[in-house]
């Protein structure tokens, strides 16, 4: 019986392993129930003490195992491969853009009240100013707070500056 508690704990850990190749949570799915099959008969081999003190192991190593697992993981060749660097605090390959208060564009969606709108040659997620500005109309900044850019179809804009 016990070597087959340890070929059950052999095994969860393989297809743990066999997780990062075949990504899907099939495989770990598959591990944390032969693990919890092999603690059950831990317990039922040795009884409460031995099975406790192998259950609090198994649940500590596995809580390293995963900070670990997440600490590390990205950083390795098949990591990076998985890993999206553009939104993952990778390089960014498109400088930022600095509007102005003021700044004139062209809504690339129509607006209602959130899309798209290109300033000079790059396009920016904004937001209306709970007015529909249809596709091709031409737009100038009102407000900015941090990512959110507030726009106004520009002649709304300018009767307000008059």
């Amino acid at each position: 019986m016990t070597s087959i508690i340890v070929v059950l704990f052999l095994a969860a850990i393989a297809l743990f392993l066999a997780e990062i190749f075949i990504p899907g949570w099939v495989l770990a799915i598959l591990g944390i129930v032969v693990l919890s099959v092999a603690v059950v008969l831990t317990f039922i081999q040795f009884g409460f003490g031995v099975g406790t003190v192998v259950l609090f192991v198994t649940i500590a190593i596995g809580f390293a195992g995963f900070g670990g697992w997440m600490r590390f993981f990205p950083r390795t060749a098949i990591g990076k491969k998985f890993i999206n660097q553009s939104i993952a605090g990778g390089e960014n390959k498109t400088p930022p853009l600095l509007l102005m208060l003021g700044e004139e564009g062209e809504a690339l969606t129509d607006l209602r009240p959130a899309g798209m709108v290109r300033f000079r040659s790059q396009h920016v997620d904004v937001v209306s100013d709970s007015t529909f500005i249809p596709k091709g109309g031409k737009v100038t900044v009102l407000h900015i707070e941090g990512n959110h850019i507030v726009v106004r179809e520009t002649s709304n804009y300018e009767k307000e500056q008059a």
